[in-house]
């Protein structure tokens, strides 16, 4: 659904987009800084779903599909998710301009039954995360600025920030990663971290047992500026 010269809004008022069989859902807000809302539920079946627009891009109710990718592209502004996105059988990419920022309550889900969902997070700015649900790779960039939460910090499931038991994850960010009370919790099997400029690192397994730095030929763990 292609919008040429201004904003493209999937109503609250309305029943969504729902396809069935194999059938994919693209939205585009074409026009220069057009913005993307998304109000109603959004379902793509077992089909791709896109999302693009050069404008923010705000996802307000759910949006799924049972068997293709999702992709989420704002390219020159930011991305608001309050609201739940599911690639149940297909991986998720997300990248914007500027920032990234889920609200509190809110997951983006890779999940399938051979551990190889991926979800992907590329800031131009900074993220802020929700919950990352992934068995497979979560990555999650902050180009220029940060990686922070939108979660209280606490030891329960649904205060996890990156949960995958069997997942391997990647924070790589300029500014700093997590904060002093409000680390990054996960749940996950190995992690690797660059914080290239300045800031913290406050990241915490609080479930699972032991958690894996990093097993390639690489650093687990770099660190720049002070």
């Amino acid at each position: 659904i292609p919008a040429a010269g201004g904003n493209l809004s999937v109503s609250s008022g309305g029943n969504g987009v729902v396809t069935n069989g194999s059938g994919s859902v693209s939205l585009v807000a074409q026009g220069t800084a057009s913005t993307l809302t998304v109000s109603a539920t959004v379902s793509a079946h077992a089909g791709a779903l896109t999302m693009t627009a050069p404008g923010l891009v705000t996802i307000g109710a759910q949006s799924l599909t049972t068997g293709g990718n999702v992709t989420v592209t704002s390219s020159s502004d930011g991305i608001a998710v309050n609201a739940n996105v599911l690639a149940a059988a297909g991986a998720m990419a997300m990248s914007s301009s500027t920032d990234i920022v889920m609200a509190a309550g809110t997951t983006l889900s890779s999940i399938n039954g051979a551990n190889t969902g991926a979800i992907s997070l590329t800031a131009g700015g900074s993220d802020v995360l929700g919950t990352l649900s992934a068995g497979g790779t979560i990555a999650v960039t902050a180009t220029a600025g940060s990686i922070g939460s939108s979660l209280t910090e606490g030891t329960l499931v649904s205060q996890l920030n990156l949960n995958g038991a069997t997942a391997l994850a990647t924070l790589t960010s300029a500014r700093g990663i997590g904060a002093r009370g409000a680390d990054i919790q996960t749940l996950l099997s190995e992690l690797t971290i660059t914080n290239s400029v300045t800031g913290d690192v406050f990241v915490n397994q609080t479930q699972n047992g032991g958690l894996q730095l990093g097993t390639g030929s690489g650093n687990a763990i770099t660190l720049g500026g002070c």
